[in-house]
């Protein structure tokens, strides 16, 4: 018997975006602006794959100072070319901006074939040949990111469109 599951959750319909972004272009600014042009404010990136020039990401250290026992480190750059292997994502928007957000994890290989796989940051990112991208985008919920008490993070919170 499993104790104390707690969730959120709403039944989605989605659209699909294929995306391709062309070198040079930073990855998380891209895909930001690829959710502008086509109207996602609430969506997750299912499928994506390419290659980056550098890459800049953080990931959670201990930190017992913390309720989660967790904090993100500094960002890390990493030199290219990259290869990025697979990454997933979710897409929303900022509870007191209403700024799109993009929340996005990945693996890569570095040169040395040593693999990196962490939480991407805005800048830092730009595509080197291309980056292929699937987006499913739906339009019957809303994603907001907010900071969270419970956890001390900045977390998405998935609220139906009459709530």
């Amino acid at each position: 018997m499993m104790d104390n599951i707690r969730f959120s959750s709403r039944e989605v319909k989605a659209r699909q975006i294929a995306v391709r972004l062309l070198p040079g272009t930073d990855l998380l600014t891209g895909l930001v602006a690829v959710c502008k042009e086509h109207g996602v404010t609430a969506g997750c990136i299912t499928a994506m794959h390419g290659s980056l020039s550098r890459a800049r990401f953080v990931w959670a250290l201990p930190d017992p100072k913390t309720k989660m026992n967790a904090k993100y480190g500094d960002p890390v750059d990493v030199e290219g070319p990259l290869e990025f292997i697979c990454g997933s994502g979710m897409i929303g928007v900022y509870e007191d901006s209403g700024e799109t957000v993009v929340h996005l994890h990945g693996v890569l290989s570095d040169p040395d074939q040593g693999f990196h796989g962490a939480h991407f940051v805005e800048g830092g990112n730009p595509v080197m040949s291309t980056m292929e991208i699937m987006i499913q985008a739906f339009d019957d919920v809303t994603i907001t990111r907010a900071f969270d008490d419970e956890t001390e993070f900045p977390l998405f919170n998935i609220y139906g469109k009459d709530e």
